[in-house]
């Protein structure tokens, strides 16, 4: 506690270093416009800059020389690295902000460089060091981060555009690839740090590049600002893996499967539209980009915690349960175009319906897949569920637009599109037994009997009274068709195997 007062001491007082004490206040409701050292009360001139500029660098390496004189003796070694190495990265930025306010600085750049060396230079000192009376690995660690802070921050003073979002992702992927060639304890959790840090950047400003995002599909800001961390994180997830699994290794992999199925969310719907990213909820991309990312944060939470346990803790299946309901509540009905007037597109494939029901029921399939082996609980079943719901709406809609291509929420329903639609929700059911029968998945198949039940009764109550003549004989004989060929299927598939392993009772697998 001492060390981190006397520390956090000294950086207050050099930042308040020659600043009158009403000249504080003004600062801040001061513009700057043109050169960054004009007349404004907290910034320094050129001619204070030696000065200052020399008491902080010798404060820097003095708190820096005591803390390595004394790591490999000190009981306190943990505070006293992380203070001295925080120590050295605040007192630049503190010479940064008063010299130029935040602004893009040449030589606050090449400092920072000087300082990303000289940290790698004690991380090198540290390792080295045999004679010590304590074990270095958790200042070496310590030191390795602070190192890739001080260059992350030296890419931030000279770039601009988000870049210290992205520059805190790739912090990570480095820490991972140091972590592969020498396994420090403490590396993992402080890459977690690292990534909550970003995460609570792009919670503040979710677009990380700022509002001119561009409006070319896909090759636009959000690549680099997503895409980016995505990659890097994915990379760090990688390089983490080495060594046996821990809690921080599934945090770590869990943020780079929710980081990473989000980016195609925001990818996709700044290519459906760009002016809808990021903005409130009134059309039916906007409600699948909320529907995906809640997924996608379940989808890594799930994974997060099964490295530890194999159940999800209460609130993280609160928060997958209720993104499932979000996307039964605001796709299924309150967005669905069927009620709605809303612009579908014009592209075959990618328009509103691929956007807003094949994708969500993509990442619910995968997290109701990843769920299911690991824990006997019908957040897998609901996970699952929700999918097949999205994805049998999905269909269900195409056919609606296949017959009404303007108007999706008006016109008479005709007989061809009756007798469409128990054609393809018979051919669906039919392909979800085949992929039951094929994974060995008691459920699935359970759901597919379900559907085909649904399509039967349709044809008995509903088509069959509109239908006359030759079709209505067709779909009676063709349906009687099919389920006579089902039949045949479940008999040939799972008589001969009754005897050893029953369906009615669920394998492991299921």
């Amino acid at each position: 506690a001492l060390i981190v007062a006397a520390v956090s001491v000294v950086a207050l007082r050099y930042l308040a270093l020659h600043i009158p004490v009403d000249a504080w206040s003004q600062s801040f409701n001061y513009t700057i416009e043109g050169n960054a050292n004009a007349a404004a009360p907290f910034l320094l001139s050129v001619a204070d800059a030696p000065l200052y500029l020399t008491i902080g660098g010798g404060l820097v390496l003095a708190a820096l020389g005591v803390c390595v004189a004394t790591a490999g003796r000190a009981i306190s070694q943990s505070w006293l690295t992380a203070s001295s190495c925080v120590f050295a990265v605040v007192m630049l930025i503190i010479g940064w902000l008063r010299f130029s306010l935040f602004a893009s600085s040449g030589t606050f750049f090449l400092i920072a460089i000087a300082l990303t060396g000289l940290l790698a230079a004690i991380s090198v000192r540290l390792d080295r060091d045999k004679d010590a009376a304590f074990d270095l690995s958790a200042p070496l660690a310590l030191f390795l981060t602070a190192t890739f802070a001080a260059l992350a921050l030296s890419t931030t003073i000279i770039l601009e555009r988000g870049f210290l979002t992205v520059s805190l992702a790739f912090i990570v992927l480095a820490m991972g690839y140091v972590y592969s060639t020498r396994s420090l304890p403490g590396m993992r959790l402080a890459a977690v740090i690292l990534i909550g840090i970003w995460a609570l950047r792009v919670i503040w400003d979710p677009r990380i590049v700022g509002s001119d995002l561009g409006t070319t599909p896909i090759f636009n800001w959000l690549l680099y600002g997503w895409g980016a961390s995505a990659a890097a994180f994915a990379g760090a997830a990688w390089f983490f893996g080495v060594g046996k699994r821990d809690r921080w290794l599934a945090i770590i992999e869990g943020a780079a499967i929710a980081v990473s199925a989000t980016s195609l969310a925001v990818l996709a719907i700044h290519a459906w539209d760009p002016s809808q990213v990021f903005t409130p909820v009134n059309t039916l991309p906007e409600a699948a980009f909320v529907t995906m990312t809640g997924a996608a944060v379940a989808l890594g939470l799930l994974h997060s915690r099964s490295g530890e346990n194999l159940s999800v803790n209460r609130w993280a299946d609160g928060l997958g349960y209720a993104g499932m309901v979000v996307a039964i509540l605001a796709l299924v009905l309150t967005y669905n175009p069927a009620f709605t007037r809303q612009i579908i597109g014009e592209g075959l494939f990618f328009n509103a319906l691929t956007l807003g029901y094949l994708a969500p029921s993509l990442l619910f399939l995968a997290l109701g897949w990843r769920a299911q082996p690991t824990r006997a609980h019908p957040y897998g079943t609901a996970a699952l569920s929700t999918a097949g719901l999205l994805f049998f709406t999905w269909v269900s809609l195409l056919v609606r637009r296949y017959f009404h291509p303007g108007n999706m929420d008006g016109g008479s329903v005709s007989n061809a599109e009756l007798y469409t639609y128990s054609v393809v929700w018979l051919v669906l059911g039919i392909a979800m037994l085949a992929l039951g029968f094929l994974f060995n998945r008691h459920r699935l198949r359970l759901a597919a009997a379900a559907l085909i039940t649904l399509v039967v009764l349709k044809v008995f109550l509903v088509d069959m009274s509109n239908l006359t003549g030759f079709l209505r004989a067709l779909s009676f004989i063709g349906l009687g068709g099919v389920l006579i060929a089902i039949g045949l299927a479940y008999q040939k598939l799972l008589m001969p195997a009754a005897g050893t392993n029953t369906d009615d009772q669920p394998s492991t697998s299921d």
